[in-house]
């Protein structure tokens, strides 16, 4: 239900509000009428506790994620036929058939494709040399991070790019968001961690949970999409299905492949600017005596 209601909010006016909250209400709700109606009927059931909703909770939002995060109202309805119309043929970057419908056939595809293919020589390099830079800058950018995190992370990357390109040449959707809450769902449940500590719930219990949810919204959350692409017409702006984050994403991507030509006037330059700006100030607040760097250590302190 949760998933439903999610993916119509994507699908209609783009902004989806927190689940928390009524996640955890709807499951105290309905799980307490439910033991109390077991109790007046004569079954024996045990009492609802606040462990239990946390557990329901943790479970529910993890599989509603999938949903919000997966960009089923975003950049996945930015590659259809209705978004392409709508950004204007004619606008600079929206080629023309670039969009679901296939314009070449796939001998055609194969050979434009190949012609112009990356040498393999400068992918592994450039692998090799990503490697280096992330083992010896990440521990320094984050002590507590090893060293070895990062060759493991490199030896892991490989396998889950092959499923990734794999699944994007079958469905032409990208999977990125789902396998990220697939394999690195433990992440997200740190957050939740915190909530079983203080509601004493099981650890075990909230890691259980949260893999279940994941799982759960792998599956629901495609198909529920699909249940409303196919019955309702998703993408047509004088409707109520209207997707309005397609066109933005879409023309996100037009203005990443103009390049800087795109951007207004001296944008870049401020840009410049103002990250030259920040390298400064941090490095005059880590350097600076405390007699003069107290203003800044205070400020930072306070947003802290």
């Amino acid at each position: 239900m949760y998933v439903v209601i999610v993916m119509k909010l994507n699908l209609t006016t783009g902004l989806v509000p927190t689940i928390t909250v009524w996640a955890a209400l709807l499951a105290f709700v309905i799980l307490r009428s439910w033991t109390r109606l077991l109790h007046k009927v004569g079954v024996v059931a045990a009492p609802f506790t606040r462990q239990e909703n946390t557990v329901v909770q943790t479970c529910a939002v993890a599989c509603c994620s999938i949903a919000i995060r997966g960009g089923f109202g975003s950049y996945l309805l930015g590659l259809n036929q209705k978004t392409y119309e709508q950004t204007g043929k004619d606008t600079e970057g929206n080629v023309p058939g670039n969009h679901d419908n296939p314009t070449l056939d796939d001998l055609e595809r194969n050979e434009v494709f190949m012609k112009e293919r990356i040498p393999v020589w400068l992918a592994y390099c450039g692998y090799v040399l990503f490697t280096v830079v992330s083992i010896i800058a990440i521990p320094i950018m984050f002590p507590e991070v090893k060293w070895y995190y990062a060759v493991i992370a490199y030896m892991l990357a490989p396998a889950l790019g092959f499923c990734h390109a794999y699944v994007a040449g079958l469905t032409d959707m990208s999977m990125a968001s789902m396998e990220k809450y697939l394999f690195l769902y433990w992440q997200l449940k740190l957050g939740k961690v915190q909530t079983g500590h203080l509601t004493m719930a099981s650890p075990r219990s909230m890691l259980l949970s949260q893999a279940t949810g994941t799982f759960m919204g792998c599956v629901t959350a495609p198909l529920i999409f699909f249940l409303f692409y196919e019955a309702f017409d998703v993408g047509n702006p004088d409707g109520s299905w209207k997707a309005p984050y397609a066109l933005i994403y879409r023309n996100m991507t037009i203005l990443g492949v103009e390049g800087f030509s795109a951007l207004p006037h001296h944008c870049l330059q401020l840009c410049y600017g103002f990250f030259g700006f920040a390298v400064v100030a941090n490095i005059m607040r880590d350097l600076s005596p405390a007699t003069f760097g107290f203003l800044c250590r205070w400020q930072w302190q306070c947003h802290s």
